[in-house]
């Protein structure tokens, strides 16, 4: 597995770090890059005020052929209080992600999406 580091930079509205982590087979073929938290997001779920965490993109790189299908990655951060959330931009939701343990004060999630602002309300 590889490990793409999305750093904390609150000017970006990235206020945690976290870990983007490719299957070894596909981790050539993309580009992982951090990005601003984009103004006008829900700011809640379920009723429950959502802290915005992070963004990033997960792109094929150039030259590589595109297959139509979503790529698989996990994420991993410090734990956090609340529910972990993404916002999915195409259907203009927030969604629940389940985590689970990855050591000690640290969580994993696993997405198929490109490029979700992350967070936890």
């Amino acid at each position: 597995m590889a490990s793409h580091h999305i750093p904390r930079d609150t000017g970006k509205g990235r206020n945690r770090a976290l870990d983007v982590i490719l299957d070894d087979a596909i981790d050539g073929d993309f580009d992982v890059t951090p990005e601003d938290v984009p103004s006008g997001l829900p700011d809640s779920y379920e009723g429950k005020p959502i802290a915005w965490m992070s963004n990033f993109k997960v792109q094929k790189k150039p030259g590589k052929a595109k297959t139509g299908k979503k790529v698989k990655y996990s994420i991993e951060l410090t734990s956090v209080s609340g529910q972990l959330v993404y916002y999915d931009e195409s259907s203009n939701s927030v969604i629940p992600l389940t985590t689970r343990p990855a050591g000690t004060n640290r969580i994993q999630a696993d997405l198929s999406v490109e490029d979700p602002p992350i967070g936890h309300n």
